[in-house]
């Protein structure tokens, strides 16, 4: 039987918000990146795009909106432990299996 965080995507984003004070660098961004799927940003300079990562690297905490990383929050859950869930998973699905 499959785990159930193989259902869920990898990352999965809505309404994703990362603001500096009153710089809005990440506005309500919507997506879902799923398993074996090649994903990536594209964008001008000061886009948003090292700022989404972060985010998503559980590096910077985003300021609205809903980010899950294997379905997990890294606020509620903590970021190493969704750091290390996704780098484990990462390794054991695509590199050794």
């Amino acid at each position: 039987m499959a785990d159930a965080t193989e259902q869920l995507p990898l990352v999965h984003a809505r309404g994703l918000v990362k603001r500096f004070g009153e710089l809005v660098a990440v506005d309500g961004v919507d997506f879902d990146a799923e398993r074996g799927e090649a994903f990536g940003f594209l964008g001008t300079e000061r886009a948003g795009k090292t700022s989404t990562m972060r985010m998503i690297g559980c590096v910077s905490p985003p300021s609205g909106g809903t980010l899950r990383i294997l379905g997990l929050d890294p606020i509620t859950r903590g970021a190493k432990s969704a750091r290390a869930s996704a780098s484990c998973r990462s390794r054991t699905r695509s590199t050794w299996s």
